[in-house]
């Protein structure tokens, strides 16, 4: 069974693997899948998620999706967890989806205080998605690499940073279906609003 499961885990992984999916879902399943980690350990404070936005369907590889969700979202609680300001301000994530035509756009917010420029190996914001750059001092500088390569490389998409001061934006645009697939696309699109 073990077996039956990694294969499938692996075939999902390709690039070629595609899917009708919510983005709003499967970032809200990354959410309930990293929850225990919301409450700050130091304070016992929770750091509120807040979603907002239409259902943003896209023929992506939802799984390669969701790991650059889970990234994100574990870089914003530890940002959130580890800053250095008076905790009496709100401790948030923002999900905000807009339709964008061919695209959807989605701007993911912390109130971290953003990534510290000149901090570890980060002398300038476009540091971030280059290998090996961390500014924490026990990361790997792989985690935005691979939100990157997960968006752009296998998803078609874009993924920058919009807003790093007072607190961090990082944006990202999906395409709705790879070109050519746009019938495809509408098909599973009517499946998948049916199931729901």
């Amino acid at each position: 069974m073990k077996e039956l499961v990694a294969r499938k885990n692996s075939e999902r992984l390709e690039g070629n693997h595609s899917e009708i999916a919510d983005v709003r879902q499967i970032f809200g399943d990354s959410v309930r899948a990293l929850g225990y980690r919301l409450t700050n350990k130091k304070t016992g404070k929770k750091t509120q998620v807040v979603v907002r936005g239409p259902e943003l369907y896209v023929l992506c590889n939802k799984v390669w999706i969701s790991y650059a969700f889970a990234n994100i979202l574990m870089n914003s609680i530890r940002a959130i967890s580890d800053k250095k300001r008076s905790s009496s301000g709100p401790d948030n994530i923002t999900f905000v989806g807009t339709d964008q035509g061919r695209k959807v756009q989605i701007d993911i917010s912390d109130t971290g205080g953003g990534i510290p420029i000149g901090r570890g190996s980060i002398q300038k914001i476009s540091d971030i998605w280059e290998q090996g750059r961390t500014s924490k001092d026990d990361g790997t500088g792989f985690g935005l690499v691979f939100v990157r390569d997960a968006i752009q490389t296998i998803n078609n998409g874009t993924v920058d940073v919009l807003q790093n001061d007072p607190n961090l934006t990082l944006r990202i645009n999906l395409p709705k279906f790879p070109d050519g697939e746009q019938e495809r696309y509408e098909s599973e699109l009517k499946k998948a609003k049916k199931n729901n």
